[in-house]
């Protein structure tokens, strides 16, 4: 009796990531607790399961829960909101799905390690909020108001962290001619972060604005997002970056 119970769950299951799959839109496409068996709700949940997780730099999207408290190189960060767990898979190379509980994000590389869960919301990496173009988005950050340090008195690790957010969706797209300068005010936007020594903080975000200078008519040329809704980076919203994370 309990192997044709397992059995039934699992066909359950493939049936319930089949018809949300057919969804190709945000948030309908989550896979989420649709069938009760006794009386539990079950939903779909990514297990690592010693095979299926992937340990990557999540440092913009949480700052806590993170594996051995290393946001550098985990596969879970904590997080209060299902789309910013979404987004992280999408825009992470490695991240084929992705499940949401318990107050943290997952990030797998596979299906395999597919299993019944009561309380958590899983998807696909195609089933993300619309994505922010990296050209519109490292633009909108680069001139984000709060970035202004010529008065002396901001945030500098925020300041350098939120920098750091737009140097990257920068480095995205950025073409041969100007690598070499994103890169440059990348390493020295790091070693900010990572030393903050104070007397190279200002040139740090000198020569940042004037490789973004040079860059924003191209910028200003590239796609802008179809929407603006669901798990949106704080620097969109108007504010820095934390210490850390960008979400």
């Amino acid at each position: 009796m309990r192997r044709w119970l397992k059995l039934r769950q699992l066909v359950q299951l493939a049936l319930l990531r089949k018809t949300v799959s057919a969804s190709a839109t945000y948030p309908e496409c989550i896979e989420e607790g649709r069938f009760r068996f006794g009386q539990a709700e079950t939903s779909i949940v990514y297990r690592h399961a010693g095979a299926h997780g992937i340990f990557v730099d999540l440092n913009f999207f949480g700052s806590t829960g993170c594996w051995q408290n290393d946001c550098r190189s985990t596969d879970k960060f904590h997080s209060d909101d299902v789309g910013i767990c979404a987004r992280a898979c999408w825009q992470i190379q490695e991240c084929t799905h992705w499940s949401f509980g318990e107050g943290s994000c997952f990030l797998r590389k596979s299906e395999g390690g597919m299993e019944s869960a009561g309380s958590f919301a899983s998807g696909p990496k195609a089933c993300a909020p619309p994505p922010l173009p990296d050209a519109w988005l490292a633009r909108q950050v680069a001139k984000l108001p709060a970035l202004d340090c010529e008065n002396g008195t901001c945030d500098m690790v925020c300041t350098a962290t939120t920098w750091r957010f737009a140097i990257s969706a920068l480095q995205r797209v950025a073409i041969d001619n100007i690598r070499a300068l994103v890169h440059q005010i990348a390493t020295d936007t790091d070693t900010f972060i990572r030393q903050r020594h104070e007397e190279i903080f200002l040139d740090v975000v000198k020569n940042n604005r004037l490789v973004f200078e040079a860059v924003d008519g191209w910028l200003a040329l590239q796609p802008e997002p179809t929407q603006l809704k669901y798990a949106l980076p704080l620097p969109i919203l108007g504010e820095l970056c934390g210490p850390s994370s960008c979400y």
